[in-house]
């Protein structure tokens, strides 16, 4: 299996879903980690593209959140007869989604990612 050229390019979902800068230095390290899977094992290829497309999907579902509106609202119990709006994120599972499949393809691709707020530098492990 090989990564896909035609856009957007897989490079390019990776750059975007991992926060790589676009930056020669830190595209060279995802170019060449992305050439050694493809030449190590063509299958895990494939497997990233999935969660790619997973990503692309939970990033749909999380915009349509907040394009509705209920976007970190959720109902919480004041008395027996009322509900109203309170504190809560319906988005939080989709965020710990994206975040298990960021980790799990930059693991794939054996590259290190920022642990906090996306500051930091992408180093090969």
């Amino acid at each position: 299996m090989s990564w896909n050229i035609t856009p957007p390019t897989d490079l390019e979902r990776l750059r975007k879903h991992l926060k790589v800068p676009a930056e020669q230095m830190y595209l060279d390290i995802l170019r060449i980690s992305m050439e050694r899977v493809e030449r190590e094992s063509p299958d895990t290829v494939y497997t990233i593209q999935e969660q790619l497309d997973q990503l692309d999907q939970l990033k749909i579902q999380k915009s349509n959140l907040v394009s509705s509106g209920s976007y970190g609202l959720t109902y919480k119990k004041v008395d027996v007869l009322e509900w109203e709006w309170g504190g809560g994120d319906p988005s939080s599972g989709v965020a710990i989604q994206e975040a298990e499949l960021v980790k799990d393809i930059a693991t794939a691709l054996h590259i290190e990612l920022p642990e906090s707020n996306g500051y930091g530098t992408l180093g090969r492990s």
